[in-house]
């Protein structure tokens, strides 16, 4: 633990020297003046908006007041991107400690007041990057497996994972790539896999957020793990990991990315095994974020474009990476039984066709099912770009609209 923390203590004594365009420090993002629910925003020079990546640094699951650009905002701030450092609670015991899954609430409260005050920071409220090392790399790989989770249930156990903290329910919490060095990803196997450390034990940085011993806590770790939430249409996420790492085992990023891949999801997803231990790297990172925010150039996020889509996200290319078959229109045809009329969803059919409706982040806002001969007012979801899945007779189409 002695070289983690060294490790640690030596990317901070780095960044003392580092010089940005603009620093807004101690930002607020919960309004409970909570030190934990902090943030430093590291802005380049010019008007915006700017992309954005959030770093979480790694700190074994305590708490610390770190909230820092992790040696990134110089190079990324050069090329038109602001980096933005939050604080969040830790486990164990203090004021600023805190069970799961208080940190992944805290995740999300900080993404969506990031997309709530884009335009007072000039950032670009469409594309929320997030990367992270060792347990920072934990925060990254949640944020980027839960972006349509609201609440989740494991055997008996049921979590609300996007919680209220900080309010601002109207904006998504989902990021659009992240980039996890070092991830604790399946935190049952870890003592298990090739580290020198105890991960199960209640005094454990993993037992100090599930609150005991793991072995113990299984729904609630399984809550806790990243790969639990994996689904296809989950953003591009990169995974590096040091081939002799023993403090979090290379085996956690090789099963996340196996699962990744099991899952069928088409988008850029990628492991880097690297040489070296337990340490950050993120070398390539600006690229590999550059990659994915070129899909916004080809109108994948803009909803006046013909090409919107909020399910995109972005494929190893850099272009357009749809997460649905779209059926195309000379199968499925306006006439179809099922589409969009104006503001109503209307089911000519004999029988019930399933809807579900997205806003412009992707996120889901809501499902169901309409009868025959009957329609739904999609105005009643809130107003803003709604994208409408469709199904029916076996078949799926997809319709938009902006609502006023």
């Amino acid at each position: 633990m002695h070289n983690f923390f060294s490790v640690i203590l030596g990317v901070s004594l780095v960044l003392t020297n580092t010089v940005f365009a603009e620093v807004i420090k101690n930002v607020d993002y919960v309004g409970d003046g909570k030190v934990a629910h902090t943030m430093n925003l590291y802005l380049p020079s010019g008007n915006g908006p700017f992309p954005v990546v959030l770093h979480y640094t790694g700190l074994a699951f305590t708490w610390s007041d770190a909230k820092t650009d992790g040696g990134l905002a110089t190079e990324y701030n050069a090329a038109g991107w602001a980096v933005v450092g939050p604080n969040l609670s830790g486990g164990g015991t203090g004021a600023n400690q805190a069970r799961f899954p208080t940190q992944i609430q805290e995740l999300k409260a900080a993404v969506r007041f990031l997309r709530a005050n884009a335009a007072k920071y000039k950032l670009n409220p469409n594309f929320i990057g997030v990367i992270g090392f060792s347990s920072g790399a934990w925060n990254t790989a949640m944020l980027s497996t839960t972006g349509d989770v609201k609440e989740y249930k494991v055997g008996s156990t049921t979590m609300d994972i996007e919680g209220k903290l900080g309010g601002n329910l109207d904006y998504s919490s989902r990021v659009q790539a992240a980039w996890a060095s070092a991830a604790p990803t399946d935190f049952l196997i870890m003592d298990s896999c090739g580290s020198d450390m105890n991960h199960g034990g209640a005094s454990s940085p993993e037992g100090s957020i599930i609150g005991g011993v793991l072995a113990q806590n299984k729904e609630k770790c399984a809550l806790a793990n990243p790969i639990t939430y994996i689904t296809t249409d989950d953003p591009p996420i990169h995974l590096v990991h040091g081939t002799s790492d023993r403090i979090v085992p290379t085996c956690q990023s090789v099963v996340m990315f196996n699962a990744l891949k099991a899952s069928g999801n088409k988008h850029d997803m990628s492991y880097t095994p690297a040489s070296g231990g337990h340490a950050a790297n993120y070398s390539g990172s600006l690229d590999f974020f550059k990659k994915a925010f070129a899909a916004n150039k080809e109108g994948c996020l803009d909803p006046m474009s013909s090409s919107f889509d909020p399910l995109a996200t972005y494929c190893g290319t850099g272009t357009c990476c749809g997460t649905v078959n779209v059926v195309e229109k000379s199968i499925v045809p306006h006439n179809h039984p099922v589409n969009l009329r104006g503001f109503d969803l209307v089911n000519t059919s004999t029988d019930a066709a399933t809807y579900k409706i997205f806003d412009v982040s992707g996120h889901t806002v809501l499902t169901g099912r309409i009868a025959p001969n009957t329609s739904f007012d999609i105005r009643t979801t809130g107003s803003g770009v709604r994208l409408c899945e469709l199904k029916v007779h076996g078949m799926t189409t997809h319709e938009k609209a902006i609502c006023p």
